[in-house]
């Protein structure tokens, strides 16, 4: 890993406006735990935050799966809000692969019959049957992590994922970075972001 790894990882998973909104709120909702933390036991403390963690996340679940005829218990729902975080994780990445392909008129052209909603069905069909199992799929791409595109005499191909890591000078494509330091800093995001909900839900609760 170096600066250059961290750099464009940082860019892709969460430079923007939202970062520095919901860091505003992180400071605001932390300031509140401490006082918490100061004033209640440690047990009522962590009480009142899985109590915030089921009112927040459990709810979502609800609504998301009202049309079933029976409701998940607590530990259903926790496993399948932990699977779901991971695949978002690594749902990203092949997000990122996905625009970048459409974006090429060759690619458009010769891999999918120059025919946009071919390449937005197969495309589909693929994010959705690699998100759903997305525990083989991360073992691939941990075995294959770098990102890159090479340049050919038809220009760019299609976004992959190498084994090895194009080595400057000696290598004509571009490098979009390694898919496992992407999808550690997007985790690493996503649970300071579900804290930082959890914090604020529970900063404005008691």
């Amino acid at each position: 890993m170096n600066s250059n790894d961290l750099r464009k990882s940082y860019e892709f998973s969460v430079k923007g406006t939202t970062a520095k909104i919901t860091l505003v709120m992180s400071i605001l909702s932390v300031v509140r735990l401490i006082v918490d933390l100061r004033r209640l036991p440690l047990s009522a403390l962590l009480a009142n935050i899985l109590k915030t963690y089921q009112v927040v996340f459990h709810t979502c679940v609800d609504v998301l799966l009202f049309w079933l005829p029976y409701r998940l218990p607590p530990w259903g729902k926790d496993l399948l809000i932990f699977y779901s975080l991971l695949a978002f994780v690594f749902l990203r990445v092949l997000l990122r692969q996905a625009q970048f392909n459409y974006r090429h008129p060759w690619i458009i052209l010769h891999n999918y019959g120059n025919s946009r909603m071919k390449f937005f069905v197969k495309t589909g069909w693929h994010l959705f049957k690699t998100t759903l199992l997305w525990p083989v799929q991360v073992l691939k791409i941990c075995s294959s992590p770098y990102l890159v595109v090479a340049n050919g005499g038809h220009g760019p191909s299609a976004l992959y994922f190498s084994k090895t890591r194009p080595v400057e000078g000696t290598w004509q494509g571009l490098y979009f970075g390694d898919a496992r330091i992407m999808m550690l800093v997007r985790l690493t995001a996503i649970v300071l972001g579900a804290f930082v909900v959890i914090a604020f839900n529970y900063a404005f609760s008691i």
